[in-house]
């Protein structure tokens, strides 16, 4: 069982300032540390990724551009400050946009997929004309594994993030909500002030403040029209969000559990509830991390990055903390995620791209309604569909089911674009 300390720290590593879907963003910053190392741009690069890696980062928009694709990511991370970290994309000035698509035309940059390779996994080797570097980032989108020079182990100089989410696992999910509960208000703060930028963003753009760069925004936003009801309000502001940051918008997302989307998913419908509610700051503080170390605990199931759609977890991990807030027992709260288990446990994940808003908005939606579902004693019974009679026992069935029955989705989704040709 973590300690209260080491729950902190993983809070603070799974929670940080991204710019950008996280994927791409760690190529970028494989590359932008090879660089560094090399103390020159390479005159060639080649990046190995996991299948999962290649699946969310291939189709989605890159911050402050019009250019998708892990080439591209791989070239802006060549002219970025690696130590902005996750937010290192949104450093690039037009002139080096620019350049990085030349490095692309010159082939500077090639990148294929490693099939043996599962979950988050970037591999960068640059090479110039006296020196090669080799870059290594696994488990965590930034933390950089193994760095080689010229064949020799320089060291692991990342940020050495070595707690796992698997660690979580070592208690039961009632026993987690006591330790959340339990933790310092002061410690998580941080969690409020993220989630108030989230929303104030997706306000902007719902009220023509910023111009938008997704087509959906329009289908969320509906003109002409009052946003009403609670969980109409989480799908407006989640799905305009959600698509703005997946077209490329260089705004900072707070993650959860490494995902910039299912940060939005946290931080929006609680925001709202907890504005309806007129609950104090720290209450919401409390509640964003019941869904932010609910969503870490279910995907220590599954994997950051599997076939299984971070709507799912971040969903779950939302309606729990609305039940909570709604006043919700402890076993109120599990069955607020067993109800969103048991309803959206089949949303695969098919890569990163704008249309994440629609799944992560549904998510919205049907989190606020579990919460408050559960808070007043609804429940899914055991052996109802996927639905076991603990919630562990759920998350052992789904977990077979990704692993098992679907374990290689990620292969076939990373090669739709020939599979829809062949059609």
């Amino acid at each position: 069982m973590l300690d209260q300390r080491s729950l902190i720290n993983l809070l603070h590593q799974e929670a940080d300032i991204a710019v950008g879907c996280t994927e791409p963003v760690m190529v970028a910053l494989a590359t932008a540390k090879a660089r560094e190392i090399l103390g020159i741009l390479p005159q060639m690069v080649d990046i190995s990724v996991s299948s999962a890696v290649w699946k969310n980062a291939r189709r989605v928009g890159l911050p402050g551009t019009a250019e998708k694709g892990l080439a591209m990511a791989a070239a802006m991370g060549l002219l970025a400050p690696v130590e902005a970290g996750q937010r290192l994309l949104a450093y690039l000035t037009p002139d080096q946009v620019q350049q990085a698509k030349k490095f692309i035309l010159e082939g500077t940059i090639k990148v294929r997929v490693i099939g043996d390779k599962e979950g988050l996994y970037t591999r960068a080797l640059a090479t110039s004309k006296q020196h090669e570097v080799i870059v290594e980032l696994k488990g965590n989108h930034k933390n950089f594994a193994a760095l080689w020079l010229d064949g020799q182990l320089i060291g692991r100089q990342g940020e050495h993030l070595d707690l796992q989410l698997e660690a979580l696992l070592a208690q039961d999910s009632q026993t987690l909500l006591k330790q959340v509960f339990s933790l310092p208000t002061e410690e998580i703060n941080f969690l409020y002030q993220g989630a108030n930028e989230i929303l104030a963003f997706a306000r902007e753009v719902e009220q023509g403040m910023r111009e938008p760069l997704s087509s959906l925004v329009s289908f969320f936003r509906r003109p002409g029209t009052e946003v009403g009801g609670l969980a109409e309000q989480a799908r407006t502001f989640t799905g305009i969000a959600v698509a703005e940051r997946m077209a490329g918008a260089t705004y900072p997302v707070l993650t959860c559990a490494g995902s910039g989307n299912q940060g939005i998913l946290a931080a929006v419908p609680l925001l709202l509830m907890s504005q309806n509610l007129g609950a104090d700051p720290k209450k919401i503080t409390r509640a964003l991390a019941v869904a932010h170390f609910t969503n870490m605990y279910l995907r220590a199931y599954t994997g950051k990055l599997s076939p299984l759609c971070g709507a799912v977890t971040g969903g779950a991990g939302v309606a729990a903390a609305i039940c909570w807030l709604l006043g919700g027992s402890n076993e109120q709260i599990i069955n607020a995620m067993q109800i969103i288990l048991g309803n959206l446990c089949c949303i695969i994940c098919d890569g990163a791209k704008e249309s994440c808003a629609l799944k992560i908005s549904t998510a919205a939606v049907e989190a606020v309604r579990a919460g408050f579902m559960a808070s007043q004693g609804a429940i899914l019974e055991s052996g109802t569909g996927i639905v076991g009679k603990k919630l562990e026992d759920t998350m052992e069935l789904v977990r077979k089911v990704y692993q098992g029955g679907l374990g290689e989705i990620d292969y076939y989704l990373g090669k739709v674009d020939y599979l829809l040709s062949a059609c």
